[in-house]
């Protein structure tokens, strides 16, 4: 093939993965008031900053090559306040945002490659579950990032050395929630659900119809599982929300908090004089340094959290439920 026709091809393939899923679920995703993964990308990144990998790909099954572009994941790399950071966003128009064997490779990579130079980890979600037949039965499971027990284990290591956050953008069922759960930060936007299985499956096993909401929306994991630790009214304040946590944190587990904690005067008449005693916590908050991220604000919490500048503060305050921990109040 001469060189000017693998040009244009190569044009070609790049202008239909950024079309993703096509026009009209693309107009039926902003109907329903979101922003496709691109979008979003664009959003919460600094202006030109996102390099993208694996964009020509696609599913490695027979005759789905082009009905999944990007195999349903946009994944690179970007600046957010010109500091690097590696990106996964599930692009819902393709397939549902399903899992894939490509795009569990691709993601696994990009996990890596963060890691590997420091990067914090973002995972943008609004996803189904595997994809089926590619990860049907333990053989298709085992598949998934590339083949091996060892990877899958990688690609679901609680253990990190960058911080990860979870936004959980839509209907966030299978993967999704897998990242949730292993996310240092999970923001929901009200209407999105989390859950391990989508509404269809519960209500065939428990002969019983349920909604999103009740099985995982935001207010069941705000307000008792203790899964959400912020939930933003749009997706515009919930890239704020994420920028914002992530100027509070360090790169990765070597590197220093991010400079710029103003010298804060504790105030010992709000300690209780006793270990047996109640005492309150927002006050040594107020006085603490810059406490000025409140996690769970206004949740019937028996913690009190806070993010300021040089890394975390948490705090228990005896006068509620005796400082237990409880599920909506684990920290984070």
């Amino acid at each position: 093939m001469p060189f000017e026709q693998q040009m244009e091809e190569l044009k070609r393939r790049k202008e239909k993965a950024l079309l993703m899923g096509g026009e009209k679920k693309i107009a039926k995703q902003h109907a329903e008031g979101k922003y496709t993964a691109r979008e979003r990308i664009d959003k919460l990144l600094d202006a030109g900053s996102f390099s993208e990998v694996g964009m020509l790909n696609h599913s490695d099954m027979p005759g789905m090559q082009d009905r999944s572009p990007a195999d349903s994941k946009v994944s690179g790399y970007g600046m957010i306040d010109g500091r690097p950071v590696g990106l996964i966003a599930a692009d819902f128009t393709v397939l549902g945002a399903t899992s894939s064997r490509i795009a569990a490779r691709k993601e696994g990579d990009v996990r890596t490659t963060a890691t590997r130079h420091g990067f914090p980890i973002i995972y943008l979600g609004e996803a189904g579950g595997a994809r089926m037949p590619d990860i049907m039965g333990s053989s298709g499971l085992a598949s998934y990032g590339g083949g091996g027990r060892s990877t899958y284990l990688e690609h679901m290591s609680r253990v990190r050395k960058t911080p990860m956050v979870m936004a959980a953008l839509g209907r966030c069922y299978g993967e999704p929630t897998w990242m949730a759960c292993l996310a240092d930060l999970v923001v929901m936007v009200k209407g999105a659900a989390i859950g391990v299985s989508g509404p269809r499956i519960v209500s065939l096993a428990l002969g019983e119809q349920i909604t999103d909401e009740e099985l995982g929306g935001w207010e069941l994991h705000a307000r008792v599982t203790g899964m959400a630790d912020r939930v933003a009214e749009n997706e515009d304040e919930c890239m704020e929300i994420i920028r914002t946590y992530l100027s509070y944190m360090p790169s990765h587990n070597g590197a220093p908090p991010p400079a710029g904690a103003r010298a804060g005067r504790f105030r010992r008449r709000h300690a209780p004089h006793f270990r047996s005693a109640a005492g309150k916590t927002k006050p040594h908050l107020r006085h603490e340094p810059d406490p000025e991220m409140h996690c769970r604000q206004g949740q019937p919490l028996s913690h009190q959290t806070a993010l300021r500048p040089n890394g975390h503060y948490i705090a228990r305050p005896h006068r509620r439920q005796g400082g237990r921990y409880r599920g909506e109040s684990a920290p984070l």
